[in-house]
């Protein structure tokens, strides 16, 4: 397929965020009122593409930097979005 590679990189990013998010669910457990917190945890489990940290770590890493360097802004950006 064409677009094999970038639809591989998609998919990692994906799995790192919310691999990132769901350890650092603690964070996510703070936030007041309780139903808040249901439906951001509701909506993180979903899945998905997690399309705009991903462009933040392709841009970070267009740049020269590393995905490691970018995964808590990315994540930052779906908790946000979310």
């Amino acid at each position: 397929m064409k677009y094999q590679k970038f639809l591989n990189e998609l998919s990692e990013n994906e799995s790192l965020v919310s691999n990132y998010l769901f350890k650092e669910a603690e964070i996510i457990q703070r936030v007041k009122p309780n139903i808040l917190e249901d439906c951001t945890m509701s909506y993180l489990k979903r899945g998905g593409k997690k399309l705009r940290p991903a462009i933040l770590m392709l841009c970070c890493k267009a740049l020269g930097g590393t995905k490691s360097i970018a995964l808590p802004v990315a994540a930052a950006v779906e908790l946000f979005h979310t």
